[in-house]
């Protein structure tokens, strides 16, 4: 009887663990960012369809992070920000592409830009954090992206 209390005992500390610790990975995940892919620009600090994340939580400025690369600019040099959803199909899979331009001017005051695929999921995130700390309103582009984000 006693061994048995033991193991019960046993299993539900291991269930506690195991569930700490996916708490943990799952909060570790959402302090990372917002997964996005450079797509294009003018940045060379990042390469060419690079995956990674936006790190937005910084007041001052945004960053994304790559590969070891790391982009950042302060959220009052952002000139202008832009949303297109652009259908896409293969074969097999139909959906949408979420695309974020961020017209920036760099610290040689030169008029720069960057291209961005984010994630369904974390779009609308990062957009309403990017109108909020930079004071510009998201143009967009097709009146489809204006719909859903």
């Amino acid at each position: 009887m006693m061994g048995n209390n033991r193991r019960r005992i046993g299993m539900v500390v291991g269930l506690v663990v195991i569930g700490a610790s996916a708490l943990a990975a799952g909060a570790a995940a959402a302090v990372a960012g917002y997964k996005a892919r450079y797509t294009g620009g003018t940045i060379a600090a990042i390469p060419l369809k690079c995956s990674g994340y936006f790190n937005l939580e910084d007041e001052q400025a945004v960053r994304f992070i790559c590969k070891g690369a790391v982009w950042e600019v302060p959220y009052r040099q952002v000139r202008a920000l832009e949303y297109g959803g652009s259908k896409t199909r293969t074969l097999f899979i139909s959906g949408r592409k979420h695309l974020l331009t961020i017209h920036f001017t760099d610290r040689d005051g030169k008029q720069q830009l960057g291209l961005f695929e984010l994630s369904g999921d974390s779009a609308p995130a990062v957009l309403k954090t990017l109108e909020l700390r930079t004071g510009k309103q998201v143009k967009y582009e097709a009146e489809e992206a204006e719909k859903k984000p």
